[in-house]
């Protein structure tokens, strides 16, 4: 992965999110679905790590949700597994 600023984080895995179209790979190109899907659950991870002395509570909910650790360490979630509490993190602002 690139070397990044984390405000760049974000424009970069809705970009690669949105070229992986995973809702069309999934039936038609298993694998590639799973490598798209695996690589935003990393990205999200890790940003919650970083972000954890700004954002505390939301940080703590991904954490909690990706069954990640909270130590300042590379996190390596697995993509296979469904959170079962999983709710808004952020309410719409409109």
């Amino acid at each position: 992965m690139k070397n990044i600023v984390i405000g760049g984080a974000w424009p970069y895995g809705n970009a690669f999110y949105d070229a992986g179209q995973p809702w069309k790979t999934r039936t038609s190109d298993p694998e590639t679905c799973k490598s798209t899907i695996g690589a935003c659950v990393y990205l999200i991870a890790n940003l919650s790590i970083l972000l954890h002395p700004f954002l505390p509570f939301s940080s703590e909910r991904i954490i909690h949700w990706l069954s990640v650790t909270s130590e300042w360490r590379e996190q390596e979630p697995s993509a296979a597994q469904t959170p079962s509490d999983l709710s808004v993190l952020f309410s719409r602002i409109v």
